[in-house]
């Protein structure tokens, strides 16, 4: 029985994989034909679309603040990677792509041992499991060049477009795709999606660029947000020629609020939390701090409500979280938003919001939230908000915890957009 099961599931595996095979070529010729007079492509990931309560359609929180404009949405194509199909109501139609007949069009990749010594000597030095790190590390470089060829065929004859904004370049898809465009001459632009302080290892710290000198699987610019995002790029390498930050400017949070969120207001007498939840680090490796914990388990808690909003891409973080409430004595109160709905119509439901480093730290003061973040991480990305007194930072005791419960509004300074963002020069940057 066990024999006729196994056959039976890698029956299922092997006709799943020509099905997607085939849809994925389909996607390709269909999308090819689809940008042949286009001048733009933005390539995002799935884990940025969030839905509306107003409409119940989803929302692309990285180029949909772009795609408004009918000028730049008739010239440019939405592109969601690594996905062979959306059934999502999307706002903004977009296209779905995947790599095709792997096994078949593209060459073995074959790893040198001068690369595979100095990744086991790499993760002895960490005391890391070396087998898995080269195993993962040889996955990642097979899936780079299946998209670098991909990306090959895709732009291929293709004479009008001009530039391809990525959501994230540092994943072997995208940097696939960027090595590509520039064999092809196309530029290519990473689009900041988050806050980025000083040391944000993916963006700081490129000591190596120089006038002379660029990273190859770099794009050639990164769009970000203000100014403050591009002097933290240019920390170490103020001198550069290549990989440059430019300020593109960004109004999301604006259009989504003045177009798409409920307009009504949302009235409560108790306080509500919302915790923003990140992926855990070196420095904030807890998945609950024991000041939240204590707080639920205070009589301080009796009548307010606690929101704990996992992220997206932290599987083992949202098992935990699941088990933690479900056990809870006062699990009545206590609540799980699965992130699929916009964190902006989240944070209008709530009092007060804390987090260890997102950007929603900013968004929530913006929505004229108590806003807090903690940990030693919060405390470089938003140093400056913290001084002006518009996020509140909590060293992490029980006590300040409670002072910041306690906080009036009235002594919190709240931002307009101009503090957050520059103004987009959509005609600049996109026509």
């Amino acid at each position: 029985i066990l024999k006729n099961n196994k056959k039976k599931i890698n029956l299922i595996i092997f006709i799943n994989k020509i099905f997607n095979n085939i849809l994925s070529l389909y996607n390709f010729f269909l999308l090819k034909k689809k940008i042949i007079d286009k001048k733009n492509i933005f390539f995002s990931r799935k884990v940025y679309l969030q839905k509306s309560i107003k409409d119940n359609r989803y929302y692309d929180r990285l180029f949909d603040f772009v795609l408004q404009n009918k000028i730049i949405n008739n010239n440019s194509q939405k592109v969601y990677l690594n996905e062979c199909y959306i059934k999502k109501n999307l706002a903004f139609k977009a296209k779905s792509i995947n790599t095709f007949l792997n096994f078949f069009l593209n060459p073995k990749v074959h790893i040198s041992n001068d690369v595979k010594n100095n990744i086991f000597k790499i993760a002895n030095e960490y005391k890391l499991d070396r087998v898995k790190i080269f195993e993962k590390f040889n996955h990642a470089t097979i899936n780079f060049f299946n998209w670098y060829n991909f990306g090959l065929k895709l732009f291929n004859g293709n004479k009008s477009l001009k530039r391809l904004y990525f959501g994230c370049w540092y994943s072997p898809d995208a940097m696939g795709l960027i090595a590509a465009a520039k064999k092809k001459k196309i530029l290519t632009f990473d689009m900041q999606h988050g806050f980025q302080g000083k040391y944000q290892g993916m963006y700081t710290n490129f000591v190596g660029i120089e006038k002379s000198f660029s990273y190859e699987l770099l794009p050639n610019f990164f769009y970000c947000w203000n100014k403050r995002t591009k002097a933290n790029i240019l920390t170490s390498s103020n001198n550069r020629k290549h990989n440059l930050p430019i300020v593109g400017g960004y109004n999301w949070v604006d259009f989504y609020v003045k177009k798409v969120a409920k307009s009504e207001s949302f009235k409560t007498k108790k306080k509500i939390f919302l915790f923003t939840m990140q992926p855990r680090t070196s420095k904030n490796n807890k998945i609950i701090p024991s000041f939240i914990k204590k707080y639920l388990n205070s009589v301080s808690f009796k009548n307010n409500l606690f929101i704990f909003r996992s992220h997206p891409n932290d599987i083992e973080t949202k098992n935990l979280l699941h088990e933690f409430v479900n056990n809870h004595k006062k699990k009545e109160q206590i609540e799980i938003d699965n992130g699929e709905y916009n964190i902006l119509d989240s944070l209008n439901r709530c009092t007060h919001h804390l987090t260890a480093f997102s950007s929603s730290a900013i968004e929530a003061n913006y929505l004229k939230k108590n806003s807090a973040v903690f940990g030693e991480d919060s405390k470089l990305i938003f140093g400056n908000y913290i001084k002006k007194n518009s996020i509140y930072w909590l060293n992490g005791e029980y006590s300040n915890f409670v002072k910041w419960v306690n906080k009036k509004n009235t002594k919190i300074r709240f931002l307009h957009t101009r503090d957050i963002y520059e103004k987009p020069n959509l005609r600049k940057h996109f026509y």
